[in-house]
């Protein structure tokens, strides 16, 4: 899996299917492990059952921390008589030069973003998000669902700097995890809610 050049301070995400074939006689179980490096997993970390031609997507980000080629690999573990477990499968991206962040400076997002949380976490109609910048600057705030999908455009302006709440109450979108994601000109943070609706 390729993520190509990300600049640094920016982020590619891209979804891994795994798929038990149509033909076979047997559910499988798979279990999921946590990647090395800047590569991450986005969607549910929890076991998966696949049943003769269902399949299983894994969403995984590439947030590259400095300018190299990152090559690494990902198991995942499963219970199938073919092939062996583990799969294995390289993780490829390579970080480049961004044009808004420090190459030294890879905890300005954090100095940054004193605070980024959704309270309630786990909501029915609406969640405040709590955002708290240390200096004033310019941020955008996208939603993204399980399977890596824009659904929602939140904020994207100047906030000053100090405490801020923005309610985020979304419409037309059915129940599960949603990610999101706060972007700086220095960087980005990401946080996870379930909507119940």
């Amino acid at each position: 899996m390729n993520f190509g050049e990300v600049p640094l301070g920016e982020t590619s995400v891209d979804t891994l299917v795994i798929s038990n074939d149509p033909s076979s006689a047997r559910n499988i179980q798979g279990s999921l492990a946590d990647p090395e490096g800047p590569f991450s997993i986005l969607s549910s970390m929890d076991p998966f059952p696949l049943a003769p031609g269902q399949s299983h997507e894994i969403i995984i980000e590439f947030a590259p921390d400095s300018i190299q080629l990152f090559s690494v690999p990902y198991s995942i573990a499963h219970d199938a008589n073919y092939p062996s477990s583990p799969i294995s499968v390289w993780l490829i991206g390579r970080g480049v030069k961004g044009k808004t962040i420090s190459v030294n400076d890879p905890t300005a997002v954090t100095r940054l973003v004193r605070r980024f949380e959704s309270l309630p976490n786990r909501f029915s109609k609406l969640t405040t998000l709590h955002l708290t910048l240390s200096e004033a600057e310019v941020v955008s705030l996208t939603a993204y669902d399980n399977d890596g999908r824009v659904v929602d455009r939140i904020l994207d302006q100047k906030l000053e700097a100090g405490e801020h709440q923005v309610i985020w109450e979304p419409t037309n979108l059915p129940s599960g995890i949603y990610y999101l994601r706060l972007q700086t000109p220095v960087g980005m943070k990401t946080i996870s809610v379930y909507g119940e609706h």
